[in-house]
């Protein structure tokens, strides 16, 4: 093997453990957000996190409002999200873009709205977590 494909091996091998740790903190954020458990969810983001959404762009400097401000825009009847599909789009040692979609369901499993969305995971001093998000979701 020559020394230029093992550096190859070497960064997809880095690349295959950013990918799994920023699937990881979508895993988490949802999970915490269904569960209402705001500390595990602010774990999840970087601050100041970035939203870009239909109505425009929301930049939160801190938690305090996070959680509070997601149940002011969700669906009427709101009890839980998950993921539909997610799809890496890039991916390197400290940066994972991936595209993706989820749904939003009521206390009867049905299906209030599904949204297409886009979310950048950073690791930043050695953390994981969401950084910039866009999402057709109100």
């Amino acid at each position: 093997m020559g020394e230029g494909q093992q550096m190859t091996t070497i960064a997809s091998e880095l690349d295959l453990q950013a990918i799994a740790a920023a699937l990881h903190v979508l895993d988490v954020h949802f999970d915490a957000l269904n569960k209402g458990d705001e500390k595990s969810l602010l774990d999840t983001l970087h601050f100041p996190h970035y939203r870009f959404s239909t109505k425009g762009v929301r930049v939160w400097e801190n938690g305090d409002t996070y959680l509070a401000d997601f149940h002011k825009r969700t669906d009427p009847g709101w009890a839980y999200s998950r993921w539909d599909y997610r799809n890496i789009v890039s991916g390197s040692a400290d940066k994972v873009h991936i595209d993706g979609q989820f749904s939003r369901f009521d206390r009867e499993d049905r299906c209030l709205a599904s949204y297409r969305t886009l979310w950048i995971v950073t690791r930043i001093d050695g953390r994981w977590a969401a950084a910039v998000r866009s999402s057709f979701a109100g």
